[in-house]
């Protein structure tokens, strides 16, 4: 790459990461845009911000971007060198990936949940309708797409839900999940759903050597969201301890396998109401001082566009990935 283009990319990065973090923090004082930045602990950069920049990039830049390597940087200066890899041809593919799936055809793309209210009833009607449909494609350990269907999907969160119940976790409740995007993610989210709980997700720390600090800092989110349970990594268990002295409700850190094989064999047939909270959010100050106020989603009546009358742009996405 030429230095004027190498400069030429630098300034558009961080025109582009600087814009997303004033929308971030509206009013808030941020650092001067810098290479040596971190996403993470000077902007805030939390998984939700991050997956919408990585939607911002991918398109400005033209490229597709590894997603286990773009989870681990937490500089620009290492963005910029994950954008100046992809671009090169013979390394990381800007391709589509084969997923061996014809296209949808329009007909089978026409009927849609209208009646659905919640979206666990958006994923019971996938389910009954065509349960082996792909749902989605995720990258997780290797840079190769894993089919997971709406069946699995489901499969996968009623295992979830009846291990909690196994737990005695009541509805209401807040369950944190702190894992990378994986199916156990998935699963762990729609689960706690069924399970009539609310799900408070916090990203996972970019280097396991940054786990302890990872949890400190974010157990002032989990005891404002009254969390009772961490799904977690096992590699949390370690320091689990740090959060039993920090957060008063907290009674259990539990990873997904040991859920999913703790269950009661109860059949899940509840979906929630609409007024449920579906998701809590919470936003932390770039500078790690405080904790924005929880950012509470409730369920809502969806037509299977993601189109809800008290939905942010969060839930609209999550409706219509399902759809």
């Amino acid at each position: 790459m030429t230095e004027d283009k190498n400069t030429e990319n630098e300034t558009r990065l961080l025109a582009l990461i600087w814009t997303l973090a004033a929308e971030l923090h509206v009013g808030r004082s941020l650092p001067s845009p810098s290479l040596k930045c971190s996403l993470e602990r000077e902007l805030g950069f939390d998984s939700l911000t991050r997956a919408e920049l990585l939607s911002r990039v991918e398109q400005a830049f033209s490229v597709r971007l590894p997603g286990k390597a773009f989870v681990q940087i937490d500089t620009p200066a290492e963005l910029l060198q994950l954008i100046d890899t992809s671009v090169h041809p013979g390394k990381a593919s800007t391709q589509p990936f084969e997923t061996g799936e014809s296209v949808l055809s329009e007909t089978a793309t026409a009927s849609l949940p209208t009646g659905a209210q919640t979206l666990p009833e958006v994923l019971a009607w996938h389910v009954a309708q065509h349960g082996e449909r792909i749902h989605v494609h995720l990258y997780e350990e290797e840079d190769q797409p894993v089919p997971v269907s709406y069946q699995a999907l489901f499969d996968g969160a009623a295992a979830i839900a009846s291990g909690l119940r196994a737990r005695r976790v009541s509805p209401g409740q807040s369950i944190a999940i702190m894992l990378p995007t994986s199916r156990d993610y998935l699963f762990s989210f729609f689960g706690i759903l069924l399970a009539g709980a609310i799900p408070v997700p916090i990203y996972p720390p970019l280097r396991p050597a940054q786990l302890e600090d990872h949890l400190r800092r974010h157990a002032d989110i989990l005891e404002n969201a009254a969390a009772v349970m961490l799904i977690t990594v096992p590699e949390a268990r370690a320091v689990a301890h740090l959060l039993r002295a920090q957060i008063s409700s907290l009674e259990d850190v539990s990873i997904p396998e040991e859920l999913a094989a703790s269950t009661m064999g109860e059949p899940l047939t509840a979906h929630g109401h609409t007024d449920d909270i579906a998701l809590l959010q919470q936003y932390r100050h770039p500078q790690g001082r405080d904790v924005e106020p929880q950012q509470p989603v409730s369920e809502y009546p969806c037509d299977g566009r993601g189109r809800g009358s008290k939905t942010g742009r969060l839930f609209r996405q999550l409706a219509t990935a399902l759809s």
